[in-house]
């Protein structure tokens, strides 16, 4: 059983990498987005994207996004999208 659940987990975390993705590949072009943060998208000749590069052989699947209009326009994101 705990090698079916491994062997599970490794495929979910795949699942979830490629959710990211497809999600991430989108964002930068809504006009409600204003910056995009997610460890593929930095500078690579930044200290950060240098580290990343250097020490991490994928992104994850954790990004977070800014949307324009501040905290007021996050907070009615989050109610439409049932997370509030």
């Amino acid at each position: 059983m705990i090698s079916r659940s491994l062997e599970m987990l490794s495929l979910r975390i795949e699942k979830a990498q490629q959710n990211a993705e497809a999600v991430t590949a989108f964002l930068p072009d809504h006009d409600k987005v204003a910056k995009l943060q997610w460890l593929l998208y930095l500078d690579e000749y930044s200290p950060e994207g240098r580290t990343f590069r250097q020490q991490c052989c994928d992104a994850g699947s954790t990004f977070s996004f800014d949307i324009v209009g501040g905290q007021p326009a996050a907070f009615r994101f989050l109610k439409r999208a049932g997370a509030v």
